[in-house]
């Protein structure tokens, strides 16, 4: 059975600690996707401005029906 001491003990705990950082700062599959929306079209002259609006954010794809 390996004896370890306090020092390797606080060496790994403080690699551990770093590498659950790391890996929680990087983006995840799911935050990284866009957001997907469904329009319906009734008919009107407001869509156009919708569309407007929509072609300048980039964050939310809209799909238009």
């Amino acid at each position: 059975m390996d004896v370890i001491n306090r020092r390797a003990f606080l060496g790994q705990a403080a690699g551990a600690a770093a590498a659950t950082s790391l890996v929680s700062s990087l983006p995840s599959a799911a935050w990284a996707q866009k957001t997907q929306l469904t329009g319906m079209i009734w008919g009107g002259g407001w869509i156009e401005g919708a569309k407007a609006v929509q072609a300048k954010q980039n964050k939310v794809d809209i799909n238009w029906e």
